[in-house]
């Protein structure tokens, strides 16, 4: 509050705390609506912007490879500190320990394995971590880029003409392999897909960079009582978010309504197994034939689901 009042400060405060307690309800309303909720939940997005930053700057300042990993390590570090240690940052910072400390010794980071590590890890020590809709977003959303968003930037190679082409190409794979991940836990949670999720999600990026940046640059400042400036920035680009938000949010056809969320659960893992299918490169012929048989299989079991809840319905 001694740096600023407001709905900016209040989604500014939200976006490195993931505290939403002063945001307003119909701002709250509007990011879901544009499918940019997840904003407010503290996870590899923000890390990862925090974590280029510190690698840029270290290249710059020719630090080492182990003074880097010594302060991404420390970003990763403070940015737990101040989501609450929630499971959705605690996530991210496994994956990217992993990362960072894997070229230490001599080694090659996989993704995959990193998911699986930092999940296990997290279900260890917390359980009921399983049923957290953040802990189930942040490794869907993950494990939908790891699977889908290189096959789906080599759909289209001359993207990479251009460097400004190959950048929005390589993040529009992103952000839609994203959201297939999350698709049906979407449709289960909130009971609607927002229609414009992919086009505010590559609108906000350039935004939420601004954010994080100026967010972070004033915990430091604050010692040294300029905190409020760095704030204030931070503040701008927030304002430019929930502008977006509430424009998009006010577009025709911007909520897609699921009539019955459950109906979507199978289509949506017949969806990915299927993309998986024919996307994925693998020598293996075993592996494509095992996705194609499991999309195949879902469809007699999501008639006999659907009849069996339309039989209750009708008791």
């Amino acid at each position: 509050n001694a740096l600023g009042e407001g709905e900016s400060a209040a989604l500014v405060t939200a976006m490195l705390t993931a505290d939403t307690a002063d945001l307003p309800a119909g701002l709250r309303t509007a990011l879901s609506r544009a499918g940019i909720s997840h904003l407010l939940a503290v996870s590899g997005l923000h890390l990862s912007i925090l974590l280029a930053v510190c690698g840029k700057l270290g290249d710059l300042l020719l630090w080492s490879r182990k003074r880097k990993a010594l302060y991404s390590g420390l970003c990763c570090l403070t940015m737990i500190v101040l989501a609450g240690f929630s499971a959705s940052v605690l996530r991210a910072a496994l994956m990217a320990g992993l990362a960072l400390g894997a070229p230490l010794r001599g080694r090659r980071g996989d993704g995959l394995t990193g998911l699986g590590f930092a999940a296990a890890i997290l279900l260890l020590c917390n359980p009921a971590a399983v049923w957290e809709l953040s802990f189930l977003l942040s490794c869907g959303a993950t494990l939908g880029i790891l699977l889908l968003a290189r096959p789906l930037a080599r759909l289209w190679p001359a993207a990479r003409r251009s460097r400004w082409g190959s950048l929005m190409w390589e993040s529009a794979c992103v952000s839609l392999a994203a959201q297939l991940g999350t698709l049906p836990i979407t449709a289960l949670s909130f009971g609607y897909l927002p229609a414009y999720s992919l086009l505010s999600n590559l609108l906000v990026l350039p935004l939420v960079y601004g954010v994080m940046v100026f967010a972070f640059l004033t915990l430091p400042c604050l010692l040294l009582g300029v905190g409020v400036y760095p704030f204030t920035v931070a503040r701008c680009f927030a304002g430019g978010i929930a502008a977006l938000a509430r424009g998009i949010a006010g577009l025709p056809g911007a909520v897609l309504p699921c009539v019955a969320p459950w109906q979507w659960t199978v289509p949506a893992i017949f969806a990915v197994l299927l993309l998986a299918a024919a996307l994925l490169r693998t020598k293996r012929a075993r592996l494509r034939l095992l996705l194609l048989g499991c999309a195949a299989g879902v469809v007699p079991v999501s008639y006999t689901h659907l009849r069996a809840h339309e039989t209750v319905l009708d008791l």
